[in-house]
């Protein structure tokens, strides 16, 4: 990976195990991974944190026009999970709003 201020950029392989993640865990829409080095601290060694984020189930709302007309807006909610890895404690924390997310 290419670090890049704090942040580390995706290379096209890694993309493409990122869309074959995507197909086995039966996404609807594109996976997107961000990483960040952590340093390592007084209380906590270095670790590395992924937030993966793609696009949720398919939902609606009901929206009221102004003219009284009912229309019904579709959009798909994010979902978002943090991951932790500590290399030197060999450990991996997953931080998400719900248990299908995780």
């Amino acid at each position: 990976m290419t670090r890049m201020s704090g942040a580390a950029r995706i290379e096209p392989a890694q993309r493409t195990d990122l869309d074959e993640a995507g197909e086995d865990l039966q996404l609807k829409t594109a996976c997107t991974v961000k990483a960040l080095d952590l340093p390592a601290t007084a209380a906590h060694p270095a670790s590395i944190m992924l937030i993966v984020r793609n696009g949720g189930p398919l939902s609606s709302v009901h929206d009221h026009h102004d003219d009284g007309r009912r229309g019904t807006i579709y959009y798909r909610p994010p979902n978002e999970a943090i991951l932790i890895y500590t290399p030197a404690i060999r450990q991996i924390e997953i931080c998400a709003d719900s248990p299908v997310v995780r």
